[in-house]
């Protein structure tokens, strides 16, 4: 991944250290922050991620919203792109993946595809997001839910505002370690145990997975600065609502397997704005291992 497509997040950089091994609970370093592992997949843009307003800007009172709302469609002639193996777990020492445990179903290529088609191509699971707003509306800080169901983080994306908290429940009868963000340690969480995280950091890209014990997935995490923001829904469809008019923005479109796309917006006071957008996949992420071709060695 090219450095210009990443937004100006600050990155810590380790090397990994080797601990012993066979504790329930275990502290040793990762490298969750760190692409060079693998696990990360392309980050929004600096727009995207809504870079504060700058200091002294003056808030506008009672200022009029509208409505935008739209649906999201995969681009004709591409697939559904897939996270590649490596980019589902998170590991220290590479090894062979950790089997699936007994109570729970076997995972399948679909669990590596995060984003669904619905009718129409229309795309489920992806990030509409405002950006260049001047003063956005507010919202008071709310949590995230995410749970640990047969052996899967679900849902699989969550979008968040900064101040917001992250709560993660294991209800699988197994003991599972999720690590999120730049902390230094996993914790077991067994069946009924929860583990909750503050997102302080706004502009923030992270990835919750699970290592040492079994695999649990992925669930893809961005932290914005404000609340105008949805995801699409399970017939490809999302609702902005007081979203800021009189004002020009951009929309967004973004998902770590998909190429981010934007869409200049003015908003008249009180309008519904109906949008339709078109996304690509990230061309390496579209294609499966097994489909491609063959380095030959030349004689």
């Amino acid at each position: 991944m090219e450095q210009k497509d990443l937004p100006l997040i600050t990155r810590r950089k380790r090397s990994d250290s080797l601990l012993p091994l066979g504790l329930v609970v275990v502290l040793f370093f990762l490298c969750s922050a760190c692409d060079s592992c693998g696990q990360g997949g392309v980050k929004p843009s600096k727009e995207t991620l809504d870079i504060k307003p700058p200091v002294g800007a003056q808030p506008e009172k009672q200022a009029p919203v509208g409505v935008v709302e739209g649906i999201v469609r995969l681009k004709e002639g591409t697939r559904l792109p897939s996270f590649p193996e490596e980019m589902m777990s998170q590991q220290v020492i590479r090894s062979k993946p950790k089997e699936t445990p007994k109570m729970c179903s076997p995972f399948t290529p679909a669990d590596r595809q995060p984003v669904r088609l619905a009718e129409y191509r229309a795309l489920i699971g992806v990030l509409v997001a405002a950006s260049k707003l001047k003063q956005p509306p507010e919202r008071p800080a709310k949590i995230h839910e995410i749970a640990i169901e047969d052996c899967r983080l679900k849902p699989s994306f969550v979008a968040a505002q900064k101040g917001d908290k992250l709560r993660i429940r294991n209800r699988t009868d197994f003991p599972f370690m999720p690590q999120f963000g730049r902390s230094a340690f996993m914790e077991t969480l067994i069946k009924g145990q929860e583990k909750v995280f503050n997102l302080d950091e706004g502009g923030f890209v992270g990835k919750i997975l699970c290592g040492y014990t079994a695999l649990c997935g992925r669930t893809d995490v961005v932290v914005l600065f404000d609340a105008i923001h949805a995801i699409t829904d399970d017939n490809g469809r999302f609702r902005i609502e007081n979203y800021p008019a009189g004002q020009e923005s951009l929309l967004n479109v973004w998902h770590p397997l998909f190429q981010e796309t934007s869409t200049p917006i003015v908003l008249a006071p009180g309008e519904t704005k109906t949008i339709e957008i078109e996304i690509s996949p990230i061309e390496k992420y579209a294609l499966e291992a097994s489909e491609k071709k063959p380095v030959t060695k030349s004689r």
